[in-house]
Parts: C-alpha cells; structure tokens; sequence
C-alpha cells in the first residue's frame, strides 16, 4: 500500500559520520532481462520513478503496484519486482552509510512515493542524470569517476547530494527510522577500508590484513562478526563481485583481462566462480544486460 506522510522529529547525525557514494543514475527503458526478478541489494539503496508503464512488487503478502509519476523504493526485504514491458524509468542507486557500516535508512519493506514527493524527487534527477549522460560509459573496472575532469566531478556530486537531501527529507515524512549510529572497533575500521581499497589484482588475504591491524585472524575474524555478521573474506567477496557485476555488466573488457583485473590466475577460474555466484555465465549476463 501507499505510504502516507507525517512528522517525525528530525535526527541530528554528524556529516562526518556519513559516508556517501554515488552508483549510478540514468533514465532507461526497462531491458527485457530484467522485466522480473528478485530485488537483493545490502550496502546500496536503489530508486525508480516510473515515466511511462507499470511496476508491480510482492514481499509476502504486501503488494501494489506503481504507475507513471511516482517513485518506488524496494528497500532491503528482497521483494519482487515485475515491470510491464516497454515501461521507462529513471533510476538512481547509490549508497548511504553509517561509516561505522550499516545503511542509514534500513528500508525493511518496499514503499512508495507520489504527488509532491514525487514530482520533486523527479525533478530534482534530472540534472544529475544530464550531466552523467556527457560522459562515455566507462571502459574500465572501476566506476570511471577517475576519468572526469575535477571541475565536472564535483558539479555531479553537487547535484547527488542535492537530491540526497531531499531523498532523506522524503524517507522521514514517511515515516522511515534512522538507524541509530554504532561505534565501532578502530580496527574493524581500518580493515573494512583496506578491504574497500584493496586492488583485487594484487594477492589478498585475512593473514595479511590481520597483521596491518595488529591483531591475530581469529581476533579480526571476531571483531569483524561482532561489529557486521560477517567475516573479512565475506566483505572481500562481497566487493569483488560488486565489481566483476560492473565489469561483465556494464564495461567492454574482455572477460580474459577481468579475470586478471580481479585476481583469477585463468579466465576459466573466473567464469566458474562467477556462475556459482550469478547462476550463469559472465557471457550470458552480459548479452542480457544489453538485450
């Protein structure tokens, strides 16, 4: 059902404590691969507003579905999702974090967003999608951010944080909670960013990144499920396949050289490990994505 609007009083949370980051924004007709599938994002939060078309989402027993001039967030919770053929959106993900880890507005369950909300929101992307759209889709592993001049860099973070803001403002007047701020271990910290940081060509392991911290693996490995429910070899895996989705997804690099880019002695090891992960081959979803 929709989300109607009401006052809560507004958190005060540190800037310093945020940790922003942009994915991706663009305005797009649904491809034919994605028109149904299972939602899954952890450390991201992803939006669509519906132009033209029809989306429907299911988590349990909670349904509806979304038309032209609103906006839909799937939240965390795994729904559904199933777009009528040929509807367009724009879509917008990105990630907003404690920097301790954990996203600000957890979003358990789906909602959405239309009539002033909306129209805002929908404005408000324009600009941002506008000035993403001058640049050539990266042809690299990473996200191309490197490969934009200062200047034009920081207008497009001028224009996300922009529309941040108002998705925040939106996220409160309808009643989402914030989750509170956890401090955490200075060396689960310090690991999660090396981790972050960590060219996946180069060898990796808890050993070595154990000793960086100055402590032994099974008290980071501790520590690390104390403070996330994971382990330092989960959020390593966890970041390279984020990356290997954007290189087979969204790049032109020949699967040979990702598989080098991310660590894999043959192209053969790759692609196995990315069908055990994806559930088929990095040639199949990438013909899917530009179907």
């Amino acid at each position: 059902m929709s989300v109607t609007s009401s006052f809560h009083p507004v958190e005060i949370l540190d800037p310093r404590h945020v940790r922003t980051e942009l994915i991706w924004a663009n305005e797009r007709e649904v491809e034919p691969a994605y028109y149904h599938l299972r939602f899954q994002v952890q450390n991201e939060t992803s939006c669509l507003g519906i132009l033209h078309g029809e989306l429907r989402y299911r988590l349990g027993t909670q349904q509806e579905t979304i038309g032209p001039g609103q906006w839909c967030f799937p939240g965390s919770g795994r729904p559904e999702l199933q777009f009528k053929p040929g509807t367009r959106i724009t879509s917008i993900r990105f990630r907003l974090l404690h920097l301790q880890g954990g996203r600000i507005f957890p979003q358990p369950h789906p909602l959405s967003v239309q009539g002033e909300d909306a129209e805002v929101l929908g404005e408000a992307v324009r600009p941002l999608i506008h000035r993403l759209e001058m640049w050539p889709r990266s042809g690299s592993l990473l996200l191309g951010r490197d490969r934009i001049p200062l200047a034009d860099n920081l207008d497009i973070e001028a224009d996300f944080l922009r529309w941040l803001a108002l998705y925040c403002r939106v996220m409160r007047r309808v009643g989402q909670e914030m989750r509170p701020r956890r401090d955490r271990d200075e060396r689960v910290m310090r690991a999660m960013d090396l981790i972050e940081q960590h060219l996946m060509r180069d060898p990796w392991s808890e050993e070595a990144l154990a000793a960086t911290c100055g402590v032994s693996v099974r008290h980071l490995r501790r520590l690390f499920q104390d403070a996330t429910g994971q382990s330092p070899r989960d959020l390593y895996q966890q970041r390279r396949l984020e990356l290997a989705r954007h290189g087979v997804g969204e790049t032109v690099i020949p699967f040979k050289e990702l598989a080098f880019e991310l660590g894999f002695r043959a192209p053969s090891h790759f692609t196995n490990w990315f069908r055990t992960q994806e559930g088929t081959s990095p040639r199949v979803f990438r013909k899917a994505g530009r179907a």
